[in-house]
Formats: C-alpha cells, structure tokens, sequence
C-alpha cells in the first residue's frame, strides 16, 4: 500500500465519523482490542516482493528529489501537526466545532491512544 493510499484512507476516516450528513447509529465505545486492523487496511507488501521494491523506490524518489522549500515546509507541519492541516485539503466546511466526533477521533490519534 503507498503512503499517498495510507493517507487519503485515513483522511477519508477521520472525515466520515465526524460528517454531520451521513447517518451513523450511536454504538457503544468499541475496546482498542476490538478493532482488527486486518478488517480495515491490507497486509505490509511481503519482504522482498516487487510491491515493497516499488514503495520503497518511492520514498527513496521523493527524498531524493524534494526542495529545500519542500522540505522546511514539512519540517513545519510536523512541529506544528493539528487538525487544521485538513481544512486546506477538505474546505471551509471542515470546522471541528461542528464535527465533535471528528474532533474526539483527531485527539485520540494525536495522543497515540
């Protein structure tokens, strides 16, 4: 799986639990040991395979060819990560006061619960 397929699944997660158009029933708080990730996201590409040859030569490309422009603004998200980095990509309409289901989940993630 590449980090572009990672990233726009997670984001597209994190968006669906707090959209206040979508119907979602109330269940009772799931344990963390409930959760199989197997469910959600495929396997890591095998050791040696063609696909962890070709996501590793990605990386290895992107290191390789970043900016120093590119490179201090990542530097700049990671030390100032929050959930306003998705308005840019989503819109005005991301706003977590009104996605308080979206905002819980950010907060987890960002606690590393």
């Amino acid at each position: 799986m590449s980090l572009r397929t990672y990233w726009t699944g997670s984001l597209l997660a994190a968006v669906l639990v707090g959209s206040p158009g979508l119907a979602v029933a109330e269940t009772p708080a799931v344990a963390a040991a409930q959760i199989d990730p197997a469910i959600i996201l495929p396997p890591p590409p095998a050791d040696g395979s063609a696909q962890q040859t070709a996501e590793l030569d990605e990386l290895r490309d992107i290191k390789a060819t970043r900016t120093p422009d590119r490179l201090a603004q990542a530097r700049w998200d990671d030390a100032h990560e929050d959930a306003t980095a998705f308005a840019s990509v989503i819109g005005a309409a991301f706003d977590l006061k009104t996605l308080p289901k979206t905002a819980a989940l950010l907060a987890k993630v960002q606690k590393g619960q």
